[in-house]
């Protein structure tokens, strides 16, 4: 059942192309979950510029999903590797795209954010207390996150801290693509999409909590920063809190 619904959404989608992306296979310590297994769909691959709209959170109406929520749930111990794969289409990887996994032009950072959720079926995201477990931004050479995540065919690889309690969370995948902004501050773009997870094996620590409403804003710096000035500026100031670690 899950495998022809999962054909209808792919029939659907068959003729997006513009040159985004979307998060649609995770995997844990290298095995593939299977493709929008667990995952909250969307039909659109279109960026979010409002950062003021909750749909930065886990995207939403404006992009039409398809699984709000999902049907199912990812299973996976704490202190796994997760990899988080995204693509220009929801077919998957595509070699011949030159758009696949995203534009070459679309630079910025990449983020994963979890929420402990009571019912992981709730699709009422915006009261959640998030916390950041990951992110990447730009090198000493002037290497975006995005530009590894090109040279890693869409993947990109972290770990779970071991010390979150077990549970169900929403596992929150974010790229902030900062081409078009310039020097306006202007037309961030967001990609994201949040997976159904359930934590096992874990421990008790007290995890922070954040909400994107408060957090993210139309003058954050993270998401008003040139990514074009000469000589490149590589102390980038990333959004959202510090990344919690054990």
């Amino acid at each position: 059942m899950n495998r022809m619904k999962n054909l209808s959404i792919l029939v659907s989608l068959l003729a997006t192309s513009a040159a985004h992306t979307i998060f649609q296979e995770m995997y844990v310590d290298s095995v593939s979950q299977g493709h929008l297994f667990g995952i909250r769909t969307v039909q659109s691959s279109n960026p979010l510029k409002n950062v003021s709209s909750p749909d930065i959170i886990c995207n939403g109406a404006v992009n039409n999903f398809t699984q709000n929520p999902a049907a199912d749930v990812i299973t996976l111990p704490a202190g796994a590797t997760i990899t988080t794969e995204w693509h220009n289409k929801l077919l998957g990887l595509d070699p011949s795209n030159p758009d696949d996994p995203i534009a070459k032009t679309h630079l910025g950072p990449i983020q994963t954010y979890m929420a402990p959720i009571g019912d992981i079926y709730d699709t009422d995201v915006e009261s959640l207390e998030w916390f950041k477990i990951y992110q990447d931004g730009v090198t000493l050479n002037n290497t975006w996150a995005t530009q590894k995540m090109m040279t890693a065919a869409g993947k990109v690889t972290h770990a779970i801290p071991s010390c979150i309690p077990s549970g169900t969370y929403l596992l929150k995948a974010e790229i902030v693509a900062l081409h078009a902004v310039g020097d306006t501050g202007k037309n961030v773009e967001i990609f994201t999409e949040c997976a159904q997870v359930n934590i096992t094996d874990g421990g008790n620590a007290a995890l922070p909590g954040f909400k994107f409403q408060e957090g993210y804003t139309p003058s954050t710096p993270g998401l008003v920063f040139n990514v074009y000035t000469s000589p490149p500026n590589l102390d980038y100031p990333f959004p959202g809190p510090e990344v919690f670690t054990c």
